[in-house]
């Protein structure tokens, strides 16, 4: 075996003690913002170039530099914390022939290990391991591989046939001196190619050999194997990207043209604004006492400019929980009840609202009801396991769990199997039936079906999708078809998954007839798989409808709604999943990406050529029919592998983003990543990606924003996260409202910015002509420190964190007025040039109207005021009022708390003037300064006033009435909300009744009812239990992690 890593320790933290200083320094410098504040502060040290005191500039510096290094520390301590747990958890590794426990860091390559299904977790989070022997004798084990591509189906993994006997007989273990080859460290999860070699033989190993990291263990008390692949090596990890530093557009941009911005305040204002999201208790999910939190603050406002959302399936948009909510029997309706006849029956896992099934199924008059459950119980694959006196099952698939836990609950409990009986408790009775044969679900036949024998009855059970039970069905059977053709279309506008279940009766000869076929077929040398779907297909047909099933892919509370709200406001939503293709789909439907109107392109083909001609006929069908946004993209991952090469990658680009909604279906981790890498870098858009598990990770650090759920998949989606909430609904809350109003007021506080400080540095700028372009300042140098600190700061930081438009209630009610931060129309390079125009304007003004008011302008002694001084206090005063005034026409939501600030701040000017200006500093601290007695001279000088009054007039009169003109006779979308939520208007045009709003939601969710049947798995387990490879089991203690059904 070749050896990759030295250990198995894992890192998922940008920094350590080493690097933490120079590479966060490095990081930071990077924008040139904070570079240009340290090169400005080398130059205010040299007494040559500068006449200001470098202090305030070093403390700035130092703060923001500290507050950031601060933050980016505690993030990523975090990291090292839930590392060094993963880390410092113990297993039992082979040593001198004992089970000694070891750390998961000192695990190498070449270690025997053993997995416990009853350790702290079933989960293997140890290493990729090659499968030796399990506690089955034929060495086999079922998996979950939830944590890697978001599947709950089981799935087997089985040991070499020539290691099986080893079982867990250490000194066999010791002595097992064997040679493994296997392929290089790679990405892909469904490929592992490897040999064997011992005792001079060589086996080959495939990838159902093949335990990989994240997978859980089912079924199985234990199994050995020996490391393969360890820490950073594990396809888990080779799957997962690193953590990057992420900045926002506006970082750039600033970084692009600005330089010299703010930093300190906007990162004090995204602070806050992210308290607002940690602090909000409408994103409180109390069931799990989860609160949103944002786990970094420099990215807010882009949560109010995303314009893609790539979302995982399982645990994200769904529970992962299959609810049986409906079913017909015989042309019967049950479950569809309304208040007045309700009925719960309820046990720890299965409520029901009906009570005439409960009656129907306590009289044991309806042998077709009976038949209905029975049938439920027994044609399944689920395995059995008691623990501690209970059952639970596990099932490939959660569909056939749930039909059996529903059976259970109605009285028709499974209990165990053998390869050839079934057992089952109906009505309190145990009953044991021969199980003849098993015809095996696969995609094609899209059914599965059981021949038992009961008291000399041979019976044939069958489910499937109602396309394909229709065509088996009696003639006799129309008329039952026809209705419950229509309970199926009902059940299906809801988003629920169908099942039809069918029935006969076989003859003994006609079934020995047929038995002897089989046997025949299965051995024969020729077409053998042909000849055996040609015997199941002649069985299964002439049967009696028994009804239908429907099942809810339970979706987590308000996705509907969330996705609804979300599309309205142009954002564009993907869904990235493991699961097959019909399972995809059908969530598609019920979560609202997918409706009747849309014309759904599947592409689920295995080469280039066909991808590419699978593009093409796409590219056709959207020319032919000129309407893009009513096509729909499913695509499988074997397709996308070749879709996303350089070759096909842009055409389907072109495609892909014409769509309203695409679904990847059957993709890897490190797949999902790269198509959110497509979106990010051709499109230059801002993409969101969420997700619950450690198969999101990728996607989740390739995104512009990640957001986390935290759900039953473990926390490492959520530490790789910008954000983190509880549940996908709450997706809603945080982009329309916490986003939209980060993103305006980050903008509004930009723009003012802009405006001030040009106002500010080109009165410096005109003054300069008259000074000869020295070093000398218009304004005491008290003031050109305080400017941004004291005077024009507080104001505007309020407007940054507590600004809004409309409320909260309105910005979700009017998800349209999102579309203002994906267009960048509140703070742009139009924009900014505005913001530098009006600065200039408002500094010419203020600067020559007071110039020209200062000459002719004498003392009550005749003296002139014409000295530098109260030139420069007068200028000062009126720019203060001025810009301050400006950000209070910016300001739309005037609480007490910004009155008090804007007009104290105004205050405070003449308060801190009046003192600094005053003799008392120079009589009592000795300080011979320049502007002593100017704020006393000019405050009791009436042309001071006059000038200030006209002065303020004539910039702010002209902004008021630009604003009033603006909003009465060109009102944008804003405004119109504005209005409406101040008056409490409702436009007709806007007016939903209740009505039509639940006629929209249904005609939202309409489909195919042929879409929807309810099977997610593999082909079946079918011949694995007739040849006695999977069979029921007992253990004597229950796993902590054990989820009974």
């Amino acid at each position: 075996m070749r050896l990759i890593s030295k250990n198995n320790r894992i890192s998922t933290t940008k920094y350590n003690i080493v690097t933490f200083l120079p590479k966060n320094l490095f990081e930071q410098f990077r924008r040139l913002a904070n570079a240009f504040f340290l090169f400005l502060l080398i130059l205010l040290y040299i007494p040559q170039i500068s006449s200001l005191q470098p202090i305030s500039t070093l403390l700035s510096l130092i703060f923001v530099l500290a507050v950031t290094a601060i933050k980016d520390a505690v993030d990523d301590i975090a990291r090292y914390r839930s590392d060094r747990q993963i880390n410092n958890r113990r297993v039992k590794v082979l040593v001198d022939r004992e089970l000694v426990d070891k750390y998961w860091k000192d695990i190498q390559v070449g270690d025997i290990v053993q997995i416990e299904n009853n350790a702290f977790t079933p989960v293997i989070r140890i290493a990729d391991v090659i499968l030796i022997s399990t506690s089955e004798p034929n060495g086999l084990c079922l998996i979950e591989t939830a944590d890697l591509d978001g599947e709950t189906n089981l799935k087997p993994r089985e040991a070499l046939e020539v290691t099986v006997g080893i079982q867990n007989d250490l000194e066999k273990l010791s002595n097992f001196n064997a040679k493994i080859e296997c392929e290089l460290p790679n990405d892909n999860l469904r490929r592992f190619e490897g040999n064997l070699t011992w005792n001079e033989q060589i086996y080959p190993l495939k990838n159902d050999n093949l335990l990989l990291r994240g997978t859980r263990l089912r079924n199985t008390q234990w199994a050995f194997g020996i490391v393969c692949y360890a820490g950073r090596d594990t396809k888990l990890m080779q799957n997962s990207g690193k953590p990057k530093f992420k900045r926002t557009k506006i970082d750039h941009w600033l970084n692009k043209i600005i330089i010299g911005a703010s930093f300190l305040d906007i990162e004090f204002i995204r602070f806050l604004q992210s308290k607002w999201i940690d602090w909000d208790i409408r994103m409180y999910y109390e069931p799990s006492n989860i609160q949103a939190q944002a786990r970094t603050a420099s990215l807010n406002e882009e949560l109010g400019q995303i314009q893609y959302i790539f979302s995982d399936k399982t645990g994200t948009l769904t529970q992962n929980v299959m609810t049986f909510k409906k079913c017909s029997i015989r042309g019967k309706l049950y479950g569809d009840v309304g208040i007045e006849n309700s009925y719960v029956r309820q046990d720890s896992h299965f409520v029901w609202n009906d009570r005439n099934l409960i009656d129907a199924i306590e009289g044991n008059k309806d042998d077709d009801i009976n038949h209905f459950f029975i049938l439920l119980a027994l044609c399944h694959t689920v395995m059995t396991e008691e623990m501690d006196g209970k059952i639970t099952y596990q099932a490939q698939s959660p569909d056939e769990n749930a039909l059996v836990t529903a059976a259970r609950a109605f009285g028709f409990e499974f209990m165990s199997r053998t390869q050839s009986s079934i057992t089952g408790r109906f009505r309190n009775q145990v009953q044991t039936f021969d199980l003849l044969n098993i015809l095996d679900f696969n995609n094609y036949r899209k059914r599965m079906s059981v021949i038992i024998q009961k008291q000399g009855k041979i019976i044939l059970y069958c489910k499937g999708a109602d396309s394909v039970i229709k065509q088996r069905l009696a003639s006799s059977e129309s008329d039952i078809m026809a209705v419950t053709d229509d309970h199926l279309h009902k059940v299906a506008t809801e988003g629920l998954r169908t099942l039809c279940l069918a029935w006969k009766e076989l003859s003994e000869g006609e079934y020995r007839k047929w038995a002897k076929q089989l046997k025949l077929a299965t051995t024969s040398m020729q077409r053998r798989e042909e000849q055996i779907d040609q015997l199941y297909e002649g069985i299964e047909k002439n049967m009696k409808l028994l009804g239908m099933t429907a099942i809810e892919d339970k979706l987590q509370d308000g996705v509907p709604e969330c996705i609804e709200k979300l599309t309205s406001a142009q954002i564009k939503i993907w869904m990235l999943t493991g699961d097959k293709i019909e399972t995809a789909e059908n969530v598609g439907f019920s979560c609202r990406l997918l409706t009747n109107e849309m014309m759904i392109h599947k592409i689920d083909v295995d080469t280039e050529d066909e991808v590419a001609n699978a593009l093409e006929r796409f590219r056709a069908d959207i020319e032919k029919m000129n309407l893009p946004q009513s096509y729909s993209l499913l695509i499988t991952g074997s397709a996308l592998l070749h879709a996303l090469s350089d070759g096909l990658k842009l055409t389907f680009l072109e495609l892909s983003t014409q769509c309203k909604t695409v679904i990847c279906c059957r993709v890897t981790p490190l797949q999902k990543a790269q198509v959110v890498e497509l979106i990010k870098k051709n499109q230059q858009v801002i993409t969101l990606a969420i997700g619950d598990g450690a198969n999101d990770v990728s996607m989740i650090q390739k995104a512009h924003i990640g957001v986390g759920i935290s759900g039953q998949e473990g926390r490492q989606a959520v530490l790789a996260s910008d954000y983190s909430i509880g549940q996908f609904r709450y997706l809603e809350r945080l982009l329309l409202v916490h986003g939209r109003w980060s993103y305006i007021r980050i903008s509004k506080f930009l723009r003012y910015f802009f405006y001030k400080n040009f106002a500010f540095t080109f009165c410096q700028f005109w003054f300069a002509f008259y000074c000869g372009f020295s070093a000398q300042t218009i304004f005491d140098p008290f003031f050109v420190t305080t400017y941004n600190i004291f005077f024009t700061t507080c104001p505007v930081l309020v407007l940054g964190v507590l600004d809004q438009d409309i409320s909260a209630n309105h910005s979700i009610s009017r998800p349209h007025l999102y579309t203002a931060g994906q267009k960048d129309q509140y703070f742009n390079r139009k924009v900014f040039i505005e913001c530098a125009t009006h600065g200039l304007i408002t500094s010419c003004i203020i600067f020559f109207f007071s110039y020209l008011c200062l000459c002719f302008t004498t003392l009550p002694s005749g003296a002139p005021v014409t000295d530098v001084q109260s030139f420069g206090f007068m200028v000062a005063t009126i720019l203060v009022i001025v810009v301050n005034t400006e950000n209070a026409i910016e300001m739309w939501y005037w609480s007490g708390i910004y009155i008090f600030i804007l007009f104290g701040t105004i205050t405070l000017h003449f308060i801190f003037h009046f003192i600094m200006y005053s003799t008392v500093l120079r009589l009592n601290l000795k300080i011979n300064y320049a502007y002593v007695g100017v704020a006393q001279i000019c405050l009791g000088n009436l042309t001071f006033w006059l000038t200030l009054i006209l002065i303020c007039a004539i910039l702010i009169l002209p902004a008021i009435a630009r604003e009033f003109f603006r909003i009465r006779f060109m009102p944008n979308e804003t405004d119109r909300a504005r209005l409406i939520q101040k008056f409490c208007l409702r436009g007709k045009k806007n007016a939903v009744t209740p009505m039509d709003r639940e006629l929209r939601q249904r005609t939202a969710s309409v489909r195919s009812t042929t879409s929807g049947y309810a099977f997610s798995q593999e082909k079946g387990f079918g011949s694995m239990i007739t040849s006695g490879t999977l069979r029921t089991k007992s253990t004597e203690k229950t796993p902590s992690s054990q989820h009974q059904t």
